[in-house]
């Protein structure tokens, strides 16, 4: 495969991972009953009455707020990936390793298949692509002798 080719591809997957973590950001702005309405549509469970706890409320916007910023990193090495060549790889694990987290949890907990098969699924390919095109800009250098 060209060069360029690869090298399009993995913006397309930092892209890719990008959009699905700064979508987060939405949540650290909208109202409490919204929020609730995001987790019962995501969650597929009933989350009645848990964002009236303030505790679950600050957590809500927390986890809102980090993923969002994983986004921005994300799309920080889509623009210039070259530049951030060095983190690619770690990217690109960090994706895997939470797709793993993700699937022996949502499994273990005996989640119903809609709030974490997709995440999963995101995760791995996201992570797996960029493992797989960041030698466009590593040049192969991110395994040492």
């Amino acid at each position: 495969m060209r060069k360029t080719t690869k090298l399009t591809m993995l913006r397309v997957f930092l892209l890719y991972s990008a959009a699905g973590w700064i979508i987060c950001l939405a949540g650290v702005f909208v109202s409490t009953h919204t929020a609730a309405e995001i987790l019962r549509y995501f969650g597929g469970v009933a989350c009645d009455g848990l964002m009236e706890v303030p505790v679950y409320d600050y957590w809500f916007r927390m986890a809102c707020g980090a993923f969002g910023m994983i986004g921005v990193f994300f799309l920080l090495l889509a623009a210039r990936p070259a530049k951030y060549a060095a983190v690619l790889m770690l990217a690109g694990w960090f994706m895997v390793f939470e797709g793993i987290v993700l699937a022996v949890y949502g499994a273990t907990l005996g989640l119903p298949p809609t709030p974490w098969m997709g995440d999963v699924g995101f995760c791995f390919v996201g992570g797996i692509g960029i493992l797989a095109t960041m030698n466009s800009v590593t040049g192969g250098k991110e395994r040492r002798k």
